[in-house]
């Protein structure tokens, strides 16, 4: 299908490199990797809502939590 948009001499063209099917095993490796990047992203807010739940909720401890949260997940440039 992808070559009836695209000349035979380019090769298909993907819009995402891990959706390549003519990568082989790259791709499900790929999305492995997003998987697991994703996984880790879920662990992390839940332990942040573990947290949050086992530490009485309030102020504090939600500004804390979106303190710590932020730091791990934003890069900030401040020049620190």
């Amino acid at each position: 299908m992808s070559e009836s948009w695209v000349a035979k001499t380019k090769g298909p063209q993907f819009i995402y490199f891990f959706m390549d099917t003519t990568l082989g095993i790259k791709t499900s490796l790929f999305l492995l990797a997003l998987l697991g990047v994703l996984s880790s992203y879920y662990g992390l807010f839940w332990l942040a809502s573990y947290s949050i739940c086992h530490g009485g909720g309030g102020v504090t401890v939600n500004t804390l939590m979106i303190a710590l949260i932020s730091s791990l997940v934003c890069k900030f440039s401040d020049g620190w």
